[in-house]
């Protein structure tokens, strides 16, 4: 079967993810990470819990990027749906299902039900500022969807999962505050600095060196020099798009 582009298969990850912790994050503290199970052989975005599991937390669910595939790992109540009941394409293709759905949120409300999550509260809770990150990484990515570029999303921290060892991303360094607190943590176990560095992420067009770096713990957006809590902003307008807006317009410079 033909998989849509990879910009596609991009937003669409970020969508469900963001639709996710926007309705759990706080109530089941989840968090995103990137990944790369088998070792190293996948792309993947993946949710974690701290009920269970390594630095990070129990791995809830991972959704591969590469191929539209998810693999559900340790969920984090009893499932309410099995996969093989959905009827997606190829059994597990969420993006393809995303695609075909008349009404993408019956997906993600499948995947909630999939994974043991709480059924979606009848009133969202409050954006957080790793809720907003998220949700901007979706909404830019939107942006992109046609374009002949590609808008590049990388964590700071580089999860091998046992291929060559696992790191902080050397632009890590660059964000300010974060090589001195980077520094702080070298003397002590890894998993200090993998926490550090697993609260930013960067967004850099395939065809330029125009990026953007968001931080996940207060909502913070670093580009060219201007450092803006994006989380205040989003405040103040009450609308996710004005946002949106700051960060394609610095990778558009």
């Amino acid at each position: 079967m033909v998989q849509p582009r990879h910009n596609v298969r991009a937003a669409v990850s970020w969508q469900v993810v963001a639709e996710l912790l926007r309705r759990h994050h706080k109530a089941c503290q989840l968090r995103v990470l990137e990944t790369h199970p088998g070792g190293g052989t996948y792309d993947c975005l993946s949710l974690c819990y701290p009920r269970c599991g390594d630095v990070f937390g129990g791995h809830l669910v991972s959704f591969n990027v590469l191929s539209g595939h998810l693999f559900v790992w340790h969920p984090y109540g009893t499932p309410r749906v099995r996969l093989e009941q959905l009827g997606w394409p190829e059994g597990n293709n969420y993006v393809l299902a995303y695609l075909a759905a008349e009404d993408p949120k019956t997906v993600v409300d499948s995947i909630e039900a999939l994974v043991g999550l709480p059924p979606e509260p009848p009133q969202l809770p409050p954006t957080t500022p790793p809720v907003l990150v998220a949700r901007i990484v979706a909404g830019v990515l939107k942006r992109y969807l046609l374009a002949r570029h590609r808008v590049e999303v990388r964590c700071g921290w580089f999860d091998s999962s046992g291929a060559g060892g696992s790191y902080v991303d050397r632009w890590v360094y660059e964000v300010p505050g974060f090589r001195d607190a980077l520094a702080a943590a070298v003397a002590g176990p890894w998993q200090a600095q993998a926490r550090i560095a697993a609260r930013v992420w960067r967004l850099q067009r395939s065809d330029s060196d125009a990026s953007v770096v968001l931080e996940m713990a207060t909502g913070t957006a670093y580009s060219g020099g201007e450092q803006v809590s994006l989380f205040e902003r989003y405040r103040e307008v009450g609308r996710l798009p004005p946002v949106v807006d700051w960060v394609v317009t610095r990778l558009e410079a």
